[in-house]
């Protein structure tokens, strides 16, 4: 019964969502550098594993439960406050696993942090504060970017990442909705202004169209008047000499 027991004891599993390490407890070091996918293992007596998420970890800054950490505050490239909520994705790389473990001794949430962070000031500080507004999506990609290659230091990748809320100060922001708003007006004037061109261009247009009929139907008008008056011309001139023939047989 003892030797089942102890059978027993050495068989370990990993969950279909993660990935196995095998740690020796007697040694306290890792026995080999192997990575282990979802499954039941023989791994001895004296070791089990140690075990990470093969899926997706997301991390969070923001103000919502269960986020990692607080919105980070920090400041635009000319030095006005910013805060930023930001969340992302992080993807173990398989077979660094072990590298992980010895280089966060298993914690690595901490790290991914922490890089995170220093990641995320640094690329935040080299735009200026309009481009928060006009160039959003630009500044997530670089972010992201940054932060895949940041993390591979840390084995990992960053697949994906979402700017979940942008604060800039409100007298800031209200000017830059004031200055959206004098853009419009001006894009509204100019449009206004085409469409002016434009309908003075077609009334051009209808003006020429107008006159080349004035001309066509004056043109026409004369033509048919002198048709007509060769054609009484030579009727006439055929009636004086059919009465002159006339006139000379009975003479």
């Amino acid at each position: 019964l003892a030797a089942v027991i102890m059978l027993a004891c050495c068989w370990d599993t990993v969950e279909p969502t993660e990935y196995g390490i095998i740690y020796n407890t007697l040694t306290k070091k890792l026995s080999g550098n192997s990575t282990y996918e979802g499954g039941r293992y023989f791994v001895g007596l004296t070791a089990k594993f140690i075990t990470f998420p093969s899926v997706y970890i997301s991390m969070e800054f923001s103000e919502n439960e269960g986020a990692a950490s607080p919105p980070l505050v920090t400041r635009t490239k000319e030095g006005l406050d910013l805060t930023l909520s930001i969340s992302f994705q992080a993807e173990l790389v398989r077979d660094e696993i072990p590298d992980l473990y010895y280089l966060t001794n298993g914690y690595y949430e901490n790290t991914f942090s922490k890089v995170a962070k220093d990641i995320i000031f640094q690329v935040a500080g080299q735009f200026e504060a309009q481009s928060y507004w006009l160039r959003r999506q630009a500044i997530a990609d670089e972010i992201r970017v940054q932060l895949n290659a940041g993390m591979r230091s840390a084995h990992a990748t960053i697949p994906q990442i979402q700017v979940l809320k942008i604060v800039l100060p409100s007298s800031y922001e209200q000017s830059i909705v004031d200055t959206q708003v004098e853009v419009q007006k001006r894009t509204t004037k100019e449009y206004e202004r085409q469409a002016t061109l434009i309908r003075e261009s077609i009334n051009i247009d209808i003006s020429e169209a107008n006159r080349e009929i004035q001309v066509i139907n004056a043109t026409a008008k004369a033509r048919a008047y002198e048709i007509n008056q060769n054609a009484v011309a030579t009727q006439l001139e055929k009636t004086i000499s059919i009465e002159t023939d006339i006139y000379q047989e009975t003479s």
